[in-house]
């Protein structure tokens, strides 16, 4: 099971065997923080707790400070000890004292309890099976698959959640039995009993005016992300950057350059790719690396390396999920992984502080028109089919329908509900399901395809828990959507970038007409029309008819709605066929498109 995880960390492996009970812990590292003595499991004094950790606890140095001064006597400068001497003193509460992104496990053998927790935002993934009295749990389901030797049954509604909305809204994957730990909880099993604890979450709904006004509000913007970043900073080997040429990446480069020079530390490095298209924002990133000591460092691939690496991609994500924007992830971390083992993004911005195009559907002035409008309109800029074409395509029937019809209006619409509704609600919903379940699942598996770790300073919990009180105003004012960020730093920025919108689903979506010249629908075609997976969950008339473009072709929107659903319904057939037709459990063992194919 370990060394299926091998690109994770693929600087050592460490085991642990519980002599009296039938407990065993394994861990594969990628050397960050303590290079010399940092190796897992790691135990406490009287090796009666032994701990695993994926991550990092950016708030380590100040709490073993104080772990050692109540008595606790460390054995080695690393950030997992903190955990089990933490638990010691605190004991489920330590969850509450970390600051991090972190999934981690801990044995007490005294206890016979195994404690395990995942961080606040779902930056790191926890996958666990509980079968009778045995847990089985691992960062990536392929381990837990292996292990459970037989095919672990599909479970279908997943796969309608990925074909309607695009992601899970729950603990979900492909898999009935195989489980997410939800972000900001704890699972504890003692003597074959589980149970699940949420130690965080957003408050409730706050908008009241901010107390020390707009100005206070940028202060404050400033300062917290001036902390977030120096904390993210924390590393024994060198930290890069990914630079889009966004706003988010870029206010990044700026705080990190600040903070290099204040710790004269080595020069920054950054990184950024493009593919030569219009959703291409090298250009971008250049007006930042020529004013910034930064080393730029650029990279354009074809449209057929995407292609070609998409078998890879599916194998890695472990979910058919349909974020194109996963191609270019695994790109730059391809592009940084040789030369770094640490990168900052800025993933997070967006969803914490009212980035998305779609988020001013919700405000005050669109909130007026009626309920059934404002649902449609938001399904359309979210790229979301129609709920009659995925009951057909899924062949119909009142069973399908109902089943559609639960997974978009009681899993879906029924959260933006919360907190009154509005921009409020919508915020929640991304940043508790659409985060960890899309974005943040998506980063975590193309980095750690290449042994790189991301970090994401803008998902620091103190700063969300600040961005989350602010006023919906700070976050989309008229048109300006992220209007506290752009005020905080419209001195410090070219007015081209503070300026420029989102590219979203221009840009994203820009990739597809590229891919399919290159190819692409060429190899979605014919798998679509002649895979078994296929035939033996999609309506082979409505498959054809999308591929015909009779069916989900949308005034404004075009064919980027049938794009995207037949390239979830193609990475589906694919995610099949790696996991359930061939078994692969060996990245070396991936086929290549045109095997899988068999053209």
């Amino acid at each position: 099971m370990n060394r299926l995880l091998s690109h994770r960390g693929p600087d050592s492996e460490g085991y642990y065997v519980d002599p009296e009970h039938p407990v065993g812990l394994a861990m594969r590292r990628l050397s960050i923080i303590d290079l010399e003595t940092g190796s897992q499991p790691i135990f406490n004094e009287d090796r009666t707790m032994a701990v695993v950790l994926n991550g990092e606890i950016y708030n380590y140095r100040v709490l073993a400070s104080q772990l050692a001064g109540r008595g606790h006597r460390f054995a080695s400068h690393s950030d997992t000890e903190v955990i089990v001497h933490a638990y010691e003193e605190y004991g489920a509460d330590a969850v509450e004292r970390l600051d991090g992104m972190f999934s981690f496990a801990l044995w007490d053998r005294k206890k016979e309890t195994l404690f395990c927790a995942r961080d606040r935002m779902g930056i790191k993934p926890f996958y666990y099976c509980h079968r009778g009295d045995s847990l089985l749990f691992a960062s990536e389901q392929k381990p837990i698959m292996k292990a459970l030797q037989d095919n672990p049954e599909i479970d279908r509604m997943s796969l309608m959640r990925h074909l309607i909305i695009g992601f899970y809204t729950g603990p979900y994957t492909m898999f009935k039995e195989i489980r997410q730990l939800p972000p900001g909880s704890t699972l504890t099993f003692t003597r074959g009993r589980l149970a699940i604890r949420r130690y965080w979450r957003l408050a409730g709904r706050q908008n009241s005016p901010h107390p020390g006004g707009e100005r206070d509000g940028m202060e404050r913007l400033r300062e917290d992300l001036k902390k977030a970043v120096g904390s993210h900073m924390v590393s024994d080997v060198p930290v890069g950057l990914t630079l889009s040429g966004g706003l988010d990446s870029s206010i990044i480069a700026l705080l990190m350059t600040e903070h290099v020079h204040a710790q004269r530390e080595t020069p920054l490095h950054a990184y950024t790719v493009g593919y030569g298209d219009e959703s291409d924002e090298t250009p971008f990133a250049r007006m930042m690396t020529d004013v910034l000591p930064l080393t730029a460092h650029e990279k354009v691939y074809r449209p057929e390396d995407a292609i070609e690496a998409l078998p890879k991609i599916v194998w890695h994500l472990e979910e058919p999920l349909s974020n194109i924007t996963a191609v270019t992830a695994y790109h730059w971390a391809k592009f940084m992984a040789p030369d770094l083992k640490v990168t900052l993004i800025g993933e997070g911005a967006d969803e914490a502080m009212g980035g998305y195009f779609q988020y001013r559907l919700f405000t005050d002035a669109c909130s007026l028109m009626p309920t059934a409008v404002g649902s449609r309109l938001f399904r359309y800029a979210c790229l979301q089919p129609p709920l009659g074409l995925v009951t057909a395509l899924l062949g119909g029937g009142r069973e399908v329908a109902s089943e559609v019809r639960h997974i978009y209006h009681d899993e879906y619409l029924a959260p933006f509900a919360a907190d009154g509704g509005g921009l409020r609600a919508a915020l929640r919903f991304d940043l508790e399901h659409q985060l960890p379940n899309n974005q943040l699942l998506r980063v975590d598996r193309m980095t750690m395809a290449h042994s790189l770790e991301a970090r994401v300073p803008y998902l620091c919990h103190h700063l969300v828990e600040s961005t989350w009180a602010y006023p919906d105003d700070w976050k989309i004012r008229g048109s300006v959507q992220k209007y506290l960020l752009r005020k905080a730093y419209e001195d410090r920025l070219a007015a081209e970038i503070i300026q420029r919108p989102k590219i979203g689903h221009k840009g994203s979506q820009a990739i597809f007409p590229i891919l399919f010249q290159a190819g692409l629908f060429r190899f979605m075609e014919h798998i679509l029309l002649n895979a078994k997976a296929s035939h033996a969950w999609f309506d082979r008339r409505v498959v054809k008819e999308l591929l015909e473009r009779k069916r989900g072709v949308y005034p404004i929107l075009g064919n980027r709605v049938r794009d995207k659903l037949l390239y979830a319904m193609f990475l589906f057939v694919i995610w099949h066929m790696l996991f359930m037709d061939k078994r692969v459990f060996a990245k070396g063992d991936v086929p290549s498109l045109t095997d899988l194919a068999g053209i």
